[in-house]
Formats: structure tokens, sequence, C-alpha cells
């Protein structure tokens, strides 16, 4: 199965592993890779849907987007048999709030009860 991806802002991505140009201004159908799934987890793609059939492409897609975006992803499923296309799992779930950063760390020094060694003088 493919996947069906936008941006999640006015920006271009590049998959160089299978040389794909993400666009910033529609969605595109991409073969899931490493890249594709480690942007959805940094927030910088979403994926639209996971099921589209593997005879799906992005350049045919991007004429349906241009007469109607509305209703592109419907129509251009539509050209399929109801068989390539299975319901899509789980879309991506918004991308993880940063971590705080850590409280600061205790002195050390003034925590400890334990008092040093004194040194003898010769």
């Amino acid at each position: 199965m493919k996947y069906l991806v936008e941006t999640s802002g006015n920006f271009m991505l590049i998959d160089q592993s299978v040389e794909v140009e993400i666009q910033h201004d529609r969605p595109t159908i991409v073969i899931p890779t490493a890249f594709i799934h480690a942007a959805a987890a940094r927030g910088q793609l979403k994926i639209l849907r996971n099921d589209m059939p593997e005879e799906s492409n992005d350049s045919d897609f991007a004429g349906y987007w241009a007469e109607d975006q509305k209703l592109a992803v419907e129509a251009y499923l539509s050209k399929f048999s109801p068989d390539a296309v299975q319901d899509p799992i789980e879309p991506t779930p918004d991308p993880i709030e940063p971590t705080p950063e850590p409280a600061p760390a205790a002195d050390v020094k003034a925590a400890s009860s334990t008092p040093k060694p004194r040194r003898k003088k010769a």
C-alpha cells in the first residue's frame, strides 16, 4: 500500500531514498519509507490515508487535485477496483509535545552530610 500525505506547513520535503518530492500545496502519494514515518513523527508530515492502492501514482492524482480539491481523493480512488482500496488504519496522531527542560541539578557538595577526612600535618 501507498500513503497519501501532506506537509504540515508551507514547505516541501524530499525523500531522497526513493527520489520523491512531497509537495507543499497539495497532498502527495508516496511509498511508505523510514523518511515518511520519521517526518510524520516529527510533525512535519500528516498521513491522510495509508490505504492507497499499489497502482496509484502521484502524477495521476495531481490531475484530479487540479480539477476538484474537495472530491479529488474519492474520485481518484473510484478508478480502482474496490478490492484495491482497503479500510484505512489510524491516522497520524498530532505530534508529541517537546519534553520540558529538566530541573537544575542540586548542589551535591551542599547536600553531602559526610565530612571529608583531614590530612595529617607532617
